[in-house]
């Protein structure tokens, strides 16, 4: 006896002129075991059935097709009536990525890469590029099928010298922390959807200590001296003495424990 697969795809009531291929799988299972007869695929759009000829009657017959991105699969019927796998297309909503930068000037200047990947669908990832020229970059990216995705910053150029980096990726409810690699789980809802990666530079800072000596007694540590140590950003301290060992004040006149690196 033949064994026939349909195919439908129920679209609701959007325009799709081109469904992507499907592979269709036959099995049957024998006492216990399931084996797999063979796999077809649809790629006719004319033609959306398929069919094993000539199946033993005596086996339990079923059928699984491959995943389809945007769409959720039902299967239906038996091996006498046929089988019917129906596509419905899942709703969609809309995502906006933004990408900003704080802290550090030069960040600005970089060309960030984010990566959008559905959940079981990694030859469906899509590839975004976005410069905070001003702080923040953004992008909206619409009609995206409902479901899971993996948000994914590539931090190969994002560090700075001479600065420190922390990545946040927030979608409005959670928000992680990431050095590398930056990689955060997303649902897409019906309706609008947003995500913020974030870049938070800090300059790297080491601790100083300035002693004045007399030129012919180096071991006499001296006291009463002041000077101006100006960082290469312009911003400017003030090193004053107590017992000859010299401690920095920033302009409003706090003490300073660590100094930027520079």
């Amino acid at each position: 006896t033949d064994i026939t697969v349909t195919k439908v795809w129920d679209d609701g009531d959007a325009v799709v002129t081109d469904h992507p291929d499907v592979s269709i799988t036959l099995k049957r299972t024998v006492g216990e075991t399931e084996e797999t007869i063979s796999t077809q695929t649809i790629t006719d759009e004319e033609n959306l059935t398929l069919t094993w000829p000539q199946m033993p009657q005596q086996y339990s017959y079923s059928v699984e097709e491959s995943p389809v991105y945007g769409y959720d699969a039902a299967v239906t019927g038996d091996k006498i009536n046929g089988f019917t796998v129906t596509n419905t297309k899942r709703a969609t909503g809309t995502l906006t990525i933004t990408k900003e930068v704080e802290g550090a000037d030069a960040a600005k200047d970089k060309t960030y890469v984010i990566l959008l990947t559905p959940e079981g669908f990694t030859q469906n990832e899509t590839r975004y590029e976005l410069k905070p020229t001003n702080g923040s970059d953004s992008i909206e990216i619409d009609d995206l099928p409902i479901g899971r995705y993996t948000v994914t910053e590539v931090l190969t150029d994002a560090d700075i010298e001479d600065y420190d980096r922390v990545t946040t990726i927030s979608d409005g409810t959670t928000t992680n922390e990431y050095t590398s690699p930056a990689s955060q789980e997303v649902v897409i809802v019906e309706g609008e959807n947003a995500v913020t990666v974030t870049n938070k530079y800090t300059l790297k800072t080491e601790p100083v200590a300035i002693k004045k000596v007399d030129q012919g007694h180096k071991e006499t540590i001296l006291s009463g001296a002041e000077f101006t140590m100006t960082h290469s950003d312009g911003t400017a301290y003030t090193l004053t003495s107590t017992d000859g060992v010299f401690y920095a004040k920033d302009s409003a006149g706090e003490t300073v424990e660590e100094l930027p690196v520079g």
